[in-house]
């Protein structure tokens, strides 16, 4: 098929009026109209032709309806060439079955059976407009299946006499014929829209193998050396503890490649949660451990405010959980409690137990939320992150990957904050025990 478009120009004219700035699904709707046009173009001939050569009564003046139709119908171009989509579409949908309509209710009647084309002027819709269109889909539909109908059951046949063209073996051919060509139209009009939904099923399967290229990349070449770095910052810090502006640099440093590395963190977890190739593996495992070495991690923001911590979970609290998920949940919370508490602010940390689930209630009593923030986070809106009380930017994706990993556990989360008094966040997650 590709060799039939280049070699006779066909693909010129099926791309007339597509350009970069479109989207591929855009770019095959007028494709789409485009090859339409081109086939209404041929019937209209083809018709031509047949009428003239069975000496239809009133032949001269189909031949002619047909030729004013066919350049109508190129009129399509021009609009898709100045980039007016939607009226080219809603033109050929209007202008196309007309020549049909006249023909069959002025001279040929449904003997011949033109009025199968209705048939196809009903399925063009659907491959010419988006789902957003889905009501111009609908109306459009109604109209072609309503004429159709109306001539295969109800219209009244032209008065056979006078004419060749109304012989029982022309009527028979010319029935015959339509009912091909309506076949081959629909099936050309499949064919060709199939072969674009593979075509972009390539593409969409060759970009996917490029992300995971990268991100394969982001998590082994990149995520390491950042967590070393932050490694030897550590150990440089330790062993130059009389140079003070060296070790604020080192400092500086530090928090800044943690940082790095939170976000590399959150960002695989992100895309892992989207593409569905995150496994939950639950095991049992120690909530006070996680909690002690999340603070420990988030130890240089803590310190830079002197937040005060107030940790009250039992040193023997073993859950059945991912031990992944739920670090990354606890560490992207805390991390934002750190973020929004004031100078000397408080966190608390406590652990509930209930009967159907456990609970984390992380607490700061920082800069808070109002009630459009909360509701954006609870409705899973979008998400902006806001600067935090020190200045500290962030991206918003730690929150939207701490609820998907609450979910993915088959937990859920209480949010209780207030406008310059504080936020309480309570994660509940099943017992497995």
């Amino acid at each position: 098929m590709k060799l039939l478009l280049t070699k006779f120009g066909f693909k010129k004219l099926l791309n007339v009026g597509v350009s970069q700035h479109l989207s591929i699904d855009s770019s095959v709707r007028v494709q789409m109209s485009n090859l339409m046009a081109f086939l209404a173009i041929l019937a209209n001939i083809q018709y031509s032709i047949l009428s003239w050569f069975f000496d239809a009564p009133g032949k001269e003046t189909i031949v002619t309806i047909n030729i004013i139709f066919a350049l109508l119908i190129s009129v399509s171009y021009l609009l898709n060439l100045n980039a007016r989509y939607m009226t080219a579409k809603i033109y050929l949908m209007m202008v196309i079955p007309l020549p049909v309509f006249f023909a069959t209710w002025f001279y040929l009647g449904p003997e011949p059976g033109t009025h199968y084309f209705f048939l196809v002027f009903a399925m063009m819709p659907f491959v010419a407009f988006s789902y957003n269109h889905r009501y111009i889909i609908f109306a459009f539909f109604i109209i072609n299946m309503f004429v159709y109908l109306y001539f295969e059951f109800f219209a009244l046949p032209k008065d056979l006499s006078g004419s060749d063209f109304y012989s029982a073996a022309a009527t028979e051919l010319l029935r015959f014929m339509s009912i091909v060509s309506c076949i081959f139209h629909i099936a050309l009009i499949m064919i060709y829209f199939l072969r674009i939904v593979y075509l972009n099923q390539e593409e969409l399967i060759r970009n996917n193998i490029h992300k995971d290229r990268i991100f394969s990349i982001l998590a082994h070449d990149l995520k390491g050396p950042i967590g070393i770095m932050s490694t030897y910052l550590t150990v440089l810090i330790d062993t130059n503890q009389n140079d003070k502006n060296l070790v604020f640099g080192l400092k500086e440093l530090r928090k800044n490649a943690t940082q790095g590395f939170l976000v590399l963190e959150n960002l695989l977890d992100w895309v892992r949660t989207d593409s569905g190739k995150i496994i939950f593996s639950p095991e049992k495992i120690n909530i006070s451990d996680i909690v002690l070495n999340i603070r420990d991690l988030l130890s240089i923001q803590a310190s830079e405010k002197q937040i005060v911590w107030e940790i009250q979970i039992p040193e023997d609290c073993y859950e059945v959980c991912d031990e992944r998920m739920t670090s990354t949940i606890f560490r992207n919370i805390i991390s934002n409690a750190i973020k929004y508490s004031p100078y000397k602010g408080m966190i608390k940390i406590f652990y509930e137990k209930q009967t159907n689930h456990w609970s984390l209630i992380i607490e700061d009593f920082g800069i808070g939320m109002d009630t459009d923030r909360l509701q954006q986070i609870v409705s899973r809106e979008k998400l902006v992150s806001i600067y935090g009380t020190a200045g500290e930017k962030g991206t918003g994706l730690g929150l939207v990957v701490s609820l998907d990993l609450i979910r993915e556990q088959g937990g859920n989360f209480i949010l209780q904050s207030e406008k310059g008094i504080g936020t309480k966040f309570t994660i509940q997650l099943p017992n497995r025990n």
